[in-house]
């Protein structure tokens, strides 16, 4: 493919990420299509077949994850590996303060980078941020809501590739979609200015550009993915644009997740249906993918940005995963389950 000798000049790591992107789209339009092959001033600049692309895509985001984590009954951190293969793996607390259990959490996020966490305390109200090293302390909280009740108070956190954190307030007298630089100093108020509704979970792609929010209106929770706009200066606040619905056709999303670059995993009910896991595009379309298996009552769900990990959910059984091919399994007790992100 011809590209303007503007291009001429692009490294070979950003040529064959332009690539990847290119052969994807293609291969959803065309799955014909096996391999893509840049070129500009006559020149050839890179080409990538499936297989490729697919490396260049893991090295951009998808980092495999060291644990998945969750609370366990006393509302502490807690950690198994990933790739664990035990039919009952044994969780162990976190390092550090939150998996001491001091302080009791309803919710949490792990960095990218496996060694910072952040909580929201069991009342909603306040987000601490701790590192994942034996003898951490925790201090003060990084940010307090001032919503009257648990439901009006702190979302679940999500980190950024960049290593910030993204919150949301849902006090409906200053409902707010808030940013941590690195997880600590003053809350930055991410713009977004077509929001209509009130935000009720974030959650951030591996590649730092997408956001999805479930927005609440009128009764309905909506799946909405927006793309992350940085302002000019490291001080600017972010941008959340060209929000638009993935899953039109639902009218009460409960928990999602991201499960690659452009898919999540969602738990939904159509109106007047029962509830249901699927996957979506970003694009609102649905993937080739198989559907998971049924699971009654979810509550909270998480995929990570590597496929062959197992999905996990929180539901009325506690802490649940389906590997592969498999049904789901009972893990142990507990809630929130996340894996880095």
């Amino acid at each position: 493919m011809p590209l303007n000798d503007r291009a001429a000049g692009v490294g070979t790591d950003k040529c064959e990420e332009m690539a990847a992107q290119l052969l994807f789209t293609l291969q959803s339009l065309t799955p014909t299509v096996e391999e893509v092959e840049l070129r500009a001033g006559g020149d050839s600049l890179c080409s990538l077949t499936g297989e490729q692309a697919a490396a260049v895509a893991s090295r951009g985001s998808a980092q495999h994850p060291d644990y998945l984590y969750f609370l366990d009954d006393k509302h502490r951190l807690v950690r198994i590996p990933s790739d664990s293969t035990s039919a009952k793996p044994h969780p162990d607390p976190v390092p550090g303060a939150l998996g001491e259990g001091d302080t009791a959490l309803r919710s949490v996020a792990v960095s990218r980078d496996e060694h910072t966490a952040a909580g929201v305390h069991l009342d909603g109200k306040s987000l601490y941020v701790g590192s994942l090293v034996t003898g951490g302390s925790l201090g003060e909280p990084v940010l307090v809501s001032r919503g009257k009740s648990e439901q009006d108070r702190l979302t679940a956190p999500s980190w950024d590739a960049h290593g910030d954190l993204w919150i949301a307030d849902r006090n409906p007298a200053d409902a707010r979609l808030l940013v941590l630089r690195q997880g600590a100093g003053e809350p930055v108020e991410a713009r977004v200015p077509q929001l209509d509704g009130r935000i009720q979970a974030v959650r951030v792609s591996a590649d730092g550009v997408r956001i999805a929010l479930i927005v609440e209106k009128d009764g309905d929770r909506s799946l909405l993915i927006g793309r992350i706009e940085h302002g000019e200066t490291p001080g600017d606040p972010p941008s959340v644009l060209e929000l638009r619905s993935a899953t039109p056709e639902l009218e009460e999303v409960r928990a999602m997740s991201w499960a690659g670059d452009s898919r999540l995993v969602v738990v939904g009910r159509e109106r007047g249906g029962v509830q249901q896991i699927g996957y979506v595009q970003v694009d609102g379309s649905t993937p080739e993918a198989s559907v998971p298996a049924a699971l009654t009552g979810v509550k909270e769900i998480a995929a990570s940005e590597d496929e062959r990990l197992p999905l996990a959910a929180y539901s009325e059984d506690g802490i649940v995963r389906l590997p592969s091919g498999m049904q789901w399994q009972k893990v142990t007790e507990g809630s929130a389950p996340v894996y880095p992100g």
